[in-house]
């Protein structure tokens, strides 16, 4: 599965200030025509035998045309400066470079054109269509035209009907060829039973591994003393917000927060890309908050059981358990509170309601907003104002995307969740007239009226937890959904600068 291609790299960068060649407007429709919906094809763009992108490109008039935009990134990374500007695609180049300036053709300053440090070289012809990965208009240009500019400054190109290569010594524009990439060893191993502890001691590793990008912060305490710790990374104004093991039986979905922090931090540094998404470009913009288990007691009972915690407590814990010791179907807070079912859409009226007291699942509480957990993530959030957040459950491979809402803001958590679903490949669960209720994602789509998801990783397991065994295919599908909702909080962000809770 393409993410990049889902995910849209060219949306994603013109809303962190990398514009696309902007064509929507009126003030370009002199400088591109339009087309019908073209027949896309997937075509690549390599530079010195390494794939830069996959745009989109389609045939018109017997030749291929491909967005720009990909192009000038292309170029870019050689070190070529290149703009986009009415119509103008304006290449500068070193002054050592010397460029083949001879038998220019006549040009016309009122088409699109190429020019060279200034100087025109040829005519092009353009056209405005949707590209497919950002579903923004963009500016198409042929590739013969490209061709016939790039080799006269010494950029060789190759066109085979699908892949589009070029060939450039990079020394040449001031960037070494084999540039040196720092390795950067993971701190957080997925991969296994992953533990309270586990989760303490790499949060504080990735802290002091990266101190002026990672920050931490205990946002409160359970009813046994354990921290329910938060994690910032990033610089930007815009927030966006990612939740695990709000069930104690699906700790494995600590284990992809905590390797997404990891990677996302290492990206970062690096100033490297995840599926074609430039991290600190995005984590300039929007600072990503992850709370990796909001439900550490619970957590904890289930994977280690009453050994964990006081004796005093263990024959309250075995009476919420159905008298069992085994508690590895455990899936409240130590309290036997479902904290899932703590928040108040819906709460009173919850239709599948089996329990009415402590149990080691489903019980709602005597209250909404009722538990230490809750009241902690409440908190974060009123300080942090998140625009958009995923909370990750597990199993079943499902995206729950919204509780009643309706108008344009159905029409927008719509069309995000259809992008998520692109991404991951996780069907949406359709609407429903009796939706489950009491969540925190019901709570934030309904309440708060901004988009949130949430995500069931992992394939059904029932009452069990997902075995480590899954990890990789789950970070293959989700390793970019943080990344997706950062984007979009930095668009949001400026009609959602503050908030104020609703309950």
């Amino acid at each position: 599965m393409n993410t990049a291609k889902f995910l849209g790299i060219a949306a994603a960068m013109s809303l962190l200030g990398v514009s696309m060649p902007a064509v929507a407007h009126a003030s370009d429709s002199s400088t591109a025509s339009t087309t019908p919906a073209p027949s896309y094809q997937t075509s690549s763009i390599s530079l010195n035998a390494k794939t830069i992108s996959t745009p989109s490109s389609f045939v018109k008039d017997g030749t291929t045309y491909i967005p720009i935009w990909y192009v000038m990134q292309a170029l870019s990374q050689a070190n070529i400066q290149n703009t986009w500007n009415n119509g103008v695609w304006s290449i500068t180049i070193p002054s050592n470079i010397t460029w083949d300036e001879t038998n220019l053709p006549a040009n016309n300053a009122n088409q699109p054109s190429i020019t060279v440090n200034g100087k025109p070289v040829i005519n092009m012809p353009t056209v405005a269509a949707v590209d497919p990965a950002s579903h923004a208009m963009t500016t198409y240009v042929p590739i013969w035209y490209m061709q016939q500019v790039l080799p006269r400054i010494q950029v060789q190109t190759n066109w085979d009907g699908q892949h589009w290569s070029m060939t450039l010594d990079q020394s040449q524009f001031g960037q070494s060829p084999s540039p040196t990439v720092h390795t950067i060893s993971p701190i957080v191993n997925p991969n296994r039973k992953y533990t309270y502890t586990d989760m303490e001691a790499d949060i504080r590793a990735l802290a002091n591994r990266y101190p002026d990008l990672v920050h931490t912060k205990v946002i409160g305490q359970t009813a046994y003393g354990r921290n329910i710790d938060a994690v910032s990374i990033g610089t930007g104004s815009a927030t966006a917000l990612v939740t695990g093991s709000f069930h104690a039986r699906e700790w494995i979905t600590t284990n992809l927060v905590m390797y997404m922090m990891d990677q996302y931090a290492q990206a970062y540094e690096r100033n490297s890309t995840i599926d074609g998404n430039h991290v600190k470009a995005i984590l300039d913009k929007t600072t990503m908050w992850f709370v990796p288990m909001v439900n550490p007691d619970g957590v904890t009972l289930e994977q280690s059981g009453l050994s964990a915690f006081p004796s005093s407590a263990w024959a309250g814990l075995k009476r919420m358990n159905g008298g069992s010791s085994n508690f590895t179907s455990w899936k409240a807070n130590a309290e036997g509170i479902d904290l899932n079912r703590q928040f108040g859409a819906g709460w009173s009226g919850i239709y599948f309601d089996p329990v009415t007291h402590p149990w080691y699942e489903d019980y709602k509480g005597p209250k909404p907003y009722d538990t230490a957990e809750v009241k902690s993530l409440l908190g974060l959030i009123q300080a942090i104002n998140p625009q958009m957040l995923i909370t990750y459950h597990a199993s079943g491979g499902l995206i729950y995307w919204q509780y009643k809402v309706t108008g344009t803001q159905l029409l927008v958590d719509q069309n995000y969740a259809k992008q998520l679903s692109g991404i991951t490949g996780y069907p949406l669960v359709p609407i429903s007239p009796n939706p489950s209720a009491g969540g925190l994602n019901d709570w934030w789509t309904n309440y708060m009226q901004r988009p949130g998801y949430t995500i069931e990783v992992g394939p059904p397991c029932g009452a069990n937890p997902v075995p480590v065994s899954y990890f990789n295919s789950i970070w293959n599908r989700d390793k970019v959904d943080g990344l997706f909702i950062a984007i979009r909080s930095a668009s949001l962000y400026p009609s959602h600068q503050s908030i104020q809770l609703k309950y």
